[in-house]
């Protein structure tokens, strides 16, 4: 689960700032005394939803709008709004992966072991400047965390483990946005400036892009009009932005002296799990990324239960293994036409050979550029984050 990166999947970066905005608003309706009252509103505007703010939440433009016009009249609702747009996103994002999370299986399985025992489990429990995110030391589980968002929230030791998880999120299209922003300032064509300009933003940065990138209001308006007569410099601030994201989220969870393992062997590499995320980045900014797909998908495959082994195999041919496959692998014609044979009565073993095969190339071609690329060289340490503006 850690190798199988499913936040290649995610459409937007929905980090930390949202759990804590909405544990925000939760203490904010239970403030008694109006002048207390004024003065959390504009601790939260500052703090969430100011735009530039330190931890600004995805919000429309209008929501933000309309809640800085009434901030010095707060009420108890003056959040409310804005409060049920982050749980959405909360709901239908971050929620479903979490309970498909490592954090979240090795919650359950230590929530098990520890059933007789008091106390939430430590090492899943993380700072904050919220109260209301630390969970209870009378806290005494004896089930795994609950079924719907809506009791997770209000469960105490469930909260800190969906925080945690919300923390080591490591989002592939800020990877990618990043990398495309430094193969686009290396071209010096105008016309392919204005084309490739208009590709990454229809990629990354307008609203609902397929990949849309987590950046204020005032960022995105600016890169819209600029794309118009692109310079070389048009992404940068949004690149500064994306490059403090990775800093903040990723690397409170990725040390220097993690990344310089991935050095040591494409295995020391794949056993990481941000080693993958930005490995894999890395092959579909190059139009790559085939290879690793193949390779994790024969570990997943490796992983199922026999009565949908053959439906699985078939599905991996026909993607990846037959001639003129949407993402045909480079192997041999000797071990095509074995597998071509073996997925009529298939086992666990049937692509052990492409996959090796694979596994060559990506260690003899892929992994070498990989350790020479920037993303490689900034999260090793070996080149200064101050390269991000050329």
């Amino acid at each position: 689960a850690g190798r199988v990166a499913l936040i290649a999947f995610l459409k937007s970066e929905f980090s930390e700032e949202n759990i804590l905005f909405w544990l925000a608003c939760e203490e904010y309706k239970q403030t008694k005394s109006t002048s207390k009252m004024i003065e959390r509103s504009k601790e939260i505007f500052l703090e969430y939803v100011k735009v530039g703010a330190p931890k600004e939440i995805n919000i429309d433009c209008g929501t933000r709008e309309n809640i800085t016009r009434h901030i010095s009249t707060p009420t108890l609702n003056s959040f409310d709004h804005a409060q049920k747009i982050i749980y959405s996103l909360l709901a239908k994002d971050c929620y479903p992966r979490f309970l498909k999370s490592d954090i979240y299986m090795a919650y359950c399985q230590q929530n098990e072991s520890r059933k007789d025992q008091k106390g939430c489990v430590e090492s899943i429990v993380v700072n904050s400047d919220s109260p209301l995110a630390k969970p209870s030391k009378s806290c005494t589980e004896k089930q795994t965390l609950p079924q719907s968002l809506e009791k997770l929230l209000a469960d105490k030791c469930g909260l800190a483990a969906f925080r945690e998880f919300l923390r080591s999120e490591f989002s592939e299209e800020n990877i990618e946005f990043w990398m495309a922003c430094e193969d686009y300032k290396k071209d010096t064509s105008p016309a392919n400036l204005s084309s490739k300009a208009k590709e990454i933003y229809n990629e990354f940065v307008q609203s609902q892009a397929r990949k849309e990138i987590n950046i204020d209001h005032q960022t995105r308006e600016s890169i819209k009009k600029a794309i118009q007569e692109p310079g070389l410099s048009c992404f940068d601030e949004a690149q500064k932005q994306v490059y403090s994201l990775m800093e903040k989220d990723s690397c409170t969870r990725l040390t220097t002296e993690e990344a310089l393992l991935w050095s040591q062997s494409l295995e020391k590499l794949l056993e990481s799990k941000y080693g993958m995320t930005t490995f894999r980045a890395f092959l579909r900014s190059e139009f790559s990324d085939e290879n690793i797909e193949f390779w994790l998908t024969c570990e997943d495959f490796k992983k199922v239960k026999s009565s949908r082994l053959s439906s699985k195999a078939k599905k991996i041919y026909e993607h990846y293994i037959r001639a003129e496959a949407p993402k045909e692998i480079n192997i041999d014609h000797h071990t095509r036409e074995t597998i071509n044979s073996n997925v009529q009565s298939p086992t666990i073993h049937c692509f052990d050979d492409a996959q090796k095969i694979v596994y060559g190339l990506m260690e003899r071609d892929s992994y070498p550029r990989f350790l020479r690329s920037d993303i490689y060289q900034t999260l090793s340490g070996k080149l200064q984050p101050g390269s991000v503006n050329g």
